[in-house]
């Protein structure tokens, strides 16, 4: 039973980093990701793209969307 008690410890310990990743990105996608709007470059929408790229991937993911679908 070890195992199986390990796994859900860990499962646990996952999700909290889930959630604390979350939040953070939230806050951080509220304040804009450090950037105002009216001051923002073609880094800063590279910057954007990029984690709309990977959070999309993600969404998919969970969601069994786009290349995950069955």
């Amino acid at each position: 039973m070890t195992n199986k008690n390990d796994a859900k410890q860990r499962y646990a310990a996952r999700l909290a980093s889930i959630t604390r990743s979350l939040e953070r990105l939230s806050k951080a996608s509220a304040e804009n990701f450090s950037v105002a709007p009216e001051n923002a470059n073609w880094g800063d929408v590279t910057f954007a793209h990029d984690i709309d790229e990977k959070l999309k991937e993600i969404c998919d993911s969970v969601f069994k969307e786009g290349e995950f679908a069955r």
